[in-house]
């Protein structure tokens, strides 16, 4: 089985060379036990410095669920809880760690995986008496589960609310680095001395072999913390081991210089997705990517690189997750981005079944070589006379070359919507776009040239097009003209081998369905 270039975390890789080269430099230097070493301290001022908080208390802890539940089981009564958005660390991925020590998370919808004030406001509406838990925090991530980030109008419209309504404010920055140094981001780390009660630095996924650095602001609050620490099995005997990781992060820029790079590789990336017209479940903003793709693209990416499915939007589609990190090889981003265009220069299509219902994709070709039934659409456009725009199919059409047919047709992608592919396609074919619509469907197997076969449930759309002039797409078209139902009808009789098969089947439907119905 061949390695994988993965993209699933930000953690894969071990440490920075710099806190290897630092750990042999004093690995056999005595040094006092439980955070009390001179590397620890010199770490600590590091960050003070940076924060312009030279009155803040700082402990390393190993982790970010660690570090959540010390911080909120610390902080809060027995009868407290804490606001989180729905999609937060502590509700979804920590096994339940904050629930175990007694203390109720009260979760919210958040606006692209942030907590906004309205929202915290309807929580403590609905908590008034002593029946209820108290909510008494708000816990946020920077950058959110979605990659989403904060700016600095935001937090401070956070911090105001929760001050005026004696909520602490707990910001998990597993992530900071990123969030700092996205290209959207307005907050320093300076501000974070001020915006918020205490949060935490995140070593292990920017950079570190482990650990997180969690700063009170306020040093009253942090009262008592070390025996929380020690209570709780974090508080390590080779506490240097932590205070290394955040020495060589902090004592130059080395922390947003990591960031910056798992940004700038995530950004190439996401810029080509966007080149390969691929939407994203949430706008790309740090390392953290939430792309929509078809699930045969997902498929083909993964035989090479490993990444999460991270929801489902459909039989068709789903939103994945791509993570860059500190440490991501700008080759390896080279790579995804060269199989990204080449699978996305393949053209697949929607397998149905009889009712039409998606049953699969399929790389186009394939599909018409193994005879299996797929969607499609006819497009018929109507000029300002009456009469039908026909197209002579260009020269170069893997299948029926040369042959007149109506004004456009083609096949909806995975993920996309049969509308949506036929005025895509009536753009790409003739250069106009314009109002069409469906009108009936006809199912059809029809063997071809070459071993090919048509097995399409067609979706029929009609339009009215008035401009006098088409920009029809060489490549797709060699000839257009414009000719009567009945004269088509006619000649169609006469000269039924000019004809694609589809259209001949088609026109006595059309024909039927307009002595009904006027064009729109």
């Amino acid at each position: 089985m061949k390695d994988l270039i993965s993209f699933k975390n930000d953690y894969s890789e071990g440490a920075h060379p710099r806190i290897l080269e630092l750990l042999v430099q004093h690995n056999l230097q005595q040094e006092a036990g439980y955070g009390y070493d001179s590397i620890s301290e010199a770490a600590k001022g590091f960050i003070k410095q940076k924060l312009n908080r030279p009155e803040a208390a700082v402990y390393f802890v190993s982790g970010g669920t660690q570090a959540n539940l010390l911080v909120i089981s610390h902080l809060l009564k027995p009868y407290e809880s804490v606001i989180a958005a729905d999609s937060g660390h502590i509700h979804v991925h920590e096994t339940g760690a904050i629930e175990y020590t007694g203390h109720k998370i009260n979760t919210v919808a958040p606006s692209d995986g942030k907590l906004t004030v309205p929202a915290i406001a309807e929580v403590l509406a609905l908590h008034t008496d002593e029946h209820m838990v108290k909510p008494a925090m708000v816990y946020i991530s920077q950058s959110t589960e979605m990659g989403s980030i904060y700016s600095k109008a935001e937090l401070q419209a956070l911090s105001t609310y929760c001050k005026s309504q004696k909520l602490l404010l707990f910001i998990d920055g597993a992530r900071m680095a990123v969030a700092l140094t996205a290209r959207q981001s307005d907050v320093s780390l300076a501000d974070l001395g001020s915006l918020c009660d205490v949060f935490y630095l995140g070593a292990t996924k920017n950079g570190g072999l482990l650990g997180e650095a969690i700063v009170f602001n306020d040093p009253n609050l942090a009262d008592g913390f070390s025996y929380a620490l020690k209570q709780r099995g974090a508080l390590m005997a080779k506490g240097r081991l932590l205070g290394t990781q955040f020495y060589a992060l902090f004592e130059g820029d080395l922390f947003l210089e990591l960031g910056r790079h798992a940004n700038r590789l995530a950004e190439k990336m996401a810029d080509a997705l966007q080149q390969c017209r691929y939407s994203f479940a949430i706008a790309p903003v740090s390392n953290q990517l939430f792309p929509i793709l078809p699930y045969s693209l997902i498929h083909a990416l993964a035989e090479d690189f490993g990444f999460y499915i991270w929801e489902q939007r459909n039989e068709q589609e789903a939103v994945v997750r791509l993570v860059t990190s500190w440490a991501t090889a700008e080759e390896h981003i080279d790579l995804f981005i060269e199989r990204l265009r080449e699978l996305s220069t393949q053209e697949f299509v929607i397998l149905v079944d009889e009712n039409d219902q998606a049953i699969g994709s399929m790389e186009k070709l394939e599909a018409h070589v193994k005879n299996l039934k797929h969607r499609a659409f006819s497009v018929f456009l109507f000029d300002g006379k009456g009469d039908l725009i026909l197209q002579q199919r260009a020269a170069g059409k893997y299948h029926s070359p040369g042959l007149w047919t109506n004004a456009c047709c083609g096949h909806p992608r995975p993920g996309e919507s049969t509308l949506v592919a036929a005025q895509r396609r009536t753009f790409e074919e003739l250069g106009i776009q314009m109002s069409i619509e469906e009108v009936f469907t006809l199912s059809y197997a029809e063997e071809l040239a070459n071993n090919l076969w048509e097995n399409e449930f067609d979706h029929v759309f009609i339009g009215t097009y008035n401009q006098a002039i088409l920009q029809p797409n060489p490549e797709e078209v060699s000839a257009l003209k414009s000719v009567s139902i009945a004269a088509v009808q006619q000649d169609i009789q006469v000269n039924p081998s000019a004809y694609t098969f589809w259209f001949k089947k088609i026109i006595p439907l059309l024909h039927d369905f307009l002595k009904t119905k006027a064009l729109p």
